[in-house]
């Protein structure tokens, strides 16, 4: 299927830098917090797979230095004319950004600017639990200040949904009974977190917004044996578990099948497939058909998880688009569906069920284009 019509919006991003970026294009696509060696960067899957696109939409060979120099004579002449050329060859129309990665922080007014289309914001809670374990602010008290704080974040933003990392922190294996007086007691940091989690998921309730959850490998700070959708069975089981909308960013990789399989199973939640798509590279296509395997499709939301550079943004567009229509290419020859119904997938991936799930937006936004 040609999917080049289809709108996207970025279900799950961060900010990009604002201007030229001075580090080489294979050091911006590492997850690794590690000083990987250059020569190892050079020959990862994830930067050939970005040499190639690039030398198709600069439109120059595919030698490596050639399509550096492209891009960096493109990107040094005008930059919102590059970051532009990106962003509408894989027809991104708009972008949901989580704003608590500090490296990727930018000015928002100026951000908008510069990519010059819808961009709605997703706030991280662990912006303030950080703070309130390192100050080892008494459980209670920190409770107050974090409904407080969120409250303004949401607001002043405004923000479309809260985001938690608690995987990144102490994993996913989340106590729906958790109280005060039970954090209080084992003063240890997963319980304390447990609390706050669980807090984060009640002010979604109230407010009527999702709850976005990081379920899946990511960063080498992250733990993957503790981050499993699957350990989030026992809350997703509970009443808060019931009354909440809850996505699984990530699809939950390499536990794609495991995230689909929650979703399938609970009516309120939801799969992302950013960062597997582009980042997962020869595990893309396998990991979205995980997904897709039990996931209602009205479920499922494209997001790249692009992060410091727009070619980050642009290849999860251009790979997404890709890997979703051989899968409908597949699904077609099969006979399993029409040609007509797989363009209404894709529409439903790429845009509309993050539209829908999303109903909480700024006032006057209520339309995508």
């Amino acid at each position: 299927m040609d999917l080049s019509n289809i709108p996207v919006l970025d279900n799950h991003c961060h900010f990009f830098g604002l201007e030229v970026p001075e580090q080489p294009l294979h050091r911006m696509l590492t997850l690794s917090l590690n000083n990987m060696p250059d020569d190892q960067l050079r020959h990862s899957m994830v930067y050939r797979m970005m040499l190639a696109e690039l030398s198709e939409v600069l439109k120059c060979s595919a030698d490596e230095q050639h399509v550096l120099a492209t891009r960096r004579e493109l990107s040094q002449r005008d930059y919102p004319a590059y970051v532009k050329l990106l962003l509408d060859d894989t027809l991104i129309k708009g972008l949901v950004v989580d704003i608590g990665l500090q490296k990727s922080l930018v000015d928002n007014t100026q951000f908008e600017t510069m990519v010059a289309r819808k961009v709605w914001y997703v706030f991280r809670t662990e912006t303030i639990v950080d703070r309130l374990w390192r100050e080892q602010v008494e459980p209670g008290v920190g409770l107050d200040q974090f409904k407080a704080e969120i409250g303004n974040a949401v607001r002043t933003l405004p923000a479309i949904a809260l985001k938690s990392i608690v995987g990144y922190r102490t994993g996913l294996r989340i106590d729906p009974s958790m109280t005060v007086a039970k954090a209080s007691k084992a003063g240890n940091e997963a319980s304390y977190r447990n609390l706050f989690f669980l807090e984060s998921a009640r002010i979604c309730r109230e407010m009527g917004i999702p709850l976005h959850v990081h379920v899946a490998f990511g960063e080498s700070n992250l733990d993957l044996r503790e981050n499993n959708p699957l350990h989030l069975k026992p809350f997703l089981d509970s009443p808060l578990g019931r009354e909440v909308d809850l996505v699984l960013i990530h699809a939950g990789y390499p536990f794609a099948f495991e995230a689909g399989y929650l979703a399938a199973m609970h009516p309120r939640v939801y799969v992302d497939i950013s960062e597997l798509v582009p980042f997962a590279t020869f595990g893309m296509k396998r990991g979205v058909e995980d997904v897709m395997s039990m996931c209602p499709w009205n479920k499922i939301m494209y997001g790249s998880d692009g992060f410091d550079i727009p070619e980050t943004h642009w290849l999860g567009a251009r790979m997404g688009k890709r890997v979703i229509a051989s899968i409908l290419d597949d699904l077609i020859h099969a006979g399993t569906i029409d040609s007509v119904y797989g363009e209404e997938i894709a529409r439903m991936i790429f845009c509309d069920n993050s539209l829908a799930l999303h109903k909480n937006r700024p006032q006057g936004e209520e339309s995508f284009f």
